[in-house]
């Protein structure tokens, strides 16, 4: 089931999320702590016409702060109204109610019992994700037909695969249980829940005012249908992109309705590494079958390839990874991706020489892709040792064909010095200049600008690869100076057009 969480501070609100959303959640939890004071006495009328309007059941839940809650109104007040909610709701509008493990509310659980209400009884860590899970789910089993939720904070990819692999021994010991990672490490555990074999998965509204009831909760039709969240079962292919950060990229939305136009039972998703090492150890866990990769793990997938093409030979660095048989097939599809936009903006227009910043995993297919069709590169990164490396991979295809420089860095007061015979080298090269670091990017180095010293004269083509958001601030001011520009968009589409007939191959395959 997809559990909406309903955080608002008046039913009324509460009322217009569940009618929003009444296609895509099975049951609702009225989150009575985040209701206004004088909202509280009136939950049990709400739940019971929702419940009639709607055919919608309730989780009631009054949650502390110490466990993620807002309650702050005292334990007795806080038992007496749980209590008098649940005597005051007609049968069959609550399945659950929700109570912290370390509470022992007998009274509540007698009237529970008599109203054929179940009990989630519910552990909450934000600070991490401790390593004994499937003891901590068992500790919570006080009698039969108990509910066991632990909802922990997902501090990185280790703690990712301790979720899954406790949620494997929860399942077998055939009892109902939730265990949810929290965070955007944590993502995975929401769309695959019904995979792991959870009860449920929490999500919540986003409409304007209403606060997610916790961290990494998604909003119910995006949980649905872009992550055919009902469809997902063991047999389901799973895929997806990586890196860190990677929550703004849009490839879930690119690559599963493809799996859908080709009827397949598959889901890509994303997956939040920094740790390679623990994701193939959860790839393996989860028979992953193919992952794009980006920033910043382009480079350090490589040792993991049982085999890849010429193009990651080239380049040294990969951004699609397939599953052929037991080993991992790697290829870079960035390459192709990116010439093929800025062809169609040349229209037959012949340039000789490109500016390219940045040296890590993108610049390296953007600069072999360059190489490849007679581009002079003058490659300038902020460490000029990296950017020197990644010339000299360059030198046995490309002799002579790449030039290095530091990038300048601004001091103390924000002022540049910038060296004239370097001003010049990059009006020289400036022709074309693509920008391939993660500055400008939607949540890393958002509204920074790589080349504020740098005067656009307007006759240059600005290609910026990042595309959230679409313009950034050196395309915006590249395009007042008079310049062409080019976003990643395009350069995204061409390359996941790539990937999307290997993912399908993959499935096909398997």
């Amino acid at each position: 089931m997809i559990c909406l969480a309903l955080t608002a501070g008046t039913h009324e609100e509460n009322r217009k999320a569940l009618e929003t959303y009444r296609p895509w959640i099975r049951i609702a939890e009225l989150r009575v702590d985040r209701l206004r004071h004088d909202q509280i006495l009136e939950s049990a009328q709400f739940m019971n016409l929702a419940n009639a309007e709607l055919g919608i059941q309730f989780i009631l839940t009054l949650r502390v702060i110490n466990d993620g809650g807002s309650w702050a109104h005292g334990e007795d007040e806080r038992q007496s109204s749980m209590l008098q909610i649940l005597q005051a709701c007609q049968k069959g509008v609550l399945a659950y109610i929700d109570l912290e493990g370390s509470t022992n509310w007998p009274e509540v659980e007698q009237a529970a019992q008599a109203q054929h209400v179940g009990i989630i009884r519910s552990y909450h860590n934000f600070s991490g994700t401790p390593a004994n899970l499937d003891e901590i789910v068992a500790k919570l089993y006080r009698q039969d037909g108990d509910v066991a939720k632990v909802a922990v904070m997902t501090r990185g990819s280790v703690d990712l695969v301790n979720i899954f692999s406790a949620a494997e021994r929860c399942r077998d010991s055939g009892r109902p249980f939730i265990l949810l990672g929290m965070g955007p490490f944590g993502t995975p555990t929401r769309i695959l829940a019904r995979r792991m074999g959870c009860l449920l998965s929490y999500a919540s509204s986003a409409l304007q005012g209403h606060v997610p009831a916790a961290p990494g909760h998604m909003d119910p039709q995006l949980l649905a249908e872009q992550f055919r969240y009902y469809e997902i079962q063991n047999s389901t292919r799973i895929f997806g992109i990586i890196g860190n950060p990677v929550m703004h990229s849009r490839s879930p939305a690119f690559h599963n309705p493809r799996f859908r136009e080709a009827n397949l039972d598959a889901v890509y998703l994303h997956f939040q590494v920094d740790d390679m090492a623990a994701f193939m150890e959860l790839a393996k866990l989860l028979n992953i079958l193919g992952v794009s990769i980006t920033i910043p793990h382009k480079e350090a997938v490589i040792p993991y390839l049982g085999s890849s093409d010429e193009l990651v030979h080239q380049i040294k660095a990969c951004n699609t990874m397939v599953r052929r048989g037991s080993v991992w097939h790697g290829t870079n599809t960035d390459a192709p991706g990116f010439f093929h936009p800025l062809k169609e903006l040349l229209q037959g227009e012949r340039l000789d020489r490109a500016l390219v910043l940045g040296a890590g995993g993108a610049s390296r297919a953007v600069v072999q892709s360059l190489l490849a069709r007679g581009f002079a590169v003058l490659l300038v990164n902020r460490s000029f040792e990296r950017a020197k490396q990644m010339a000299d991979d360059f030198v046995q295809h490309y002799p002579g064909m790449v030039s290095v420089a530091a990038l300048p860095l601004a001091d103390s007061t924000g002022a540049y010095n910038v060296d004239g015979a370097l001003l010049a080298k990059l009006r020289l090269y400036g022709q074309l200049i693509v920008q391939t670091t993660s500055i400008g990017m939607q949540g890393e180095g958002e509204g920074k600008d790589p080349l504020e010293f740098f005067q656009f004269n307007g006759s240059e083509i600005v290609y910026d690869i990042i595309y959230t958001p679409p313009l950034t601030p050196l395309l915006v001011r590249a395009q007042q100076a008079g310049c062409r520009i080019l976003n990643g968009w395009p350069m995204f589409e061409e390359q996941a057009l790539i990937q999307s007939r290997l993912f399908i191959d993959a499935v096909r395959s398997h």
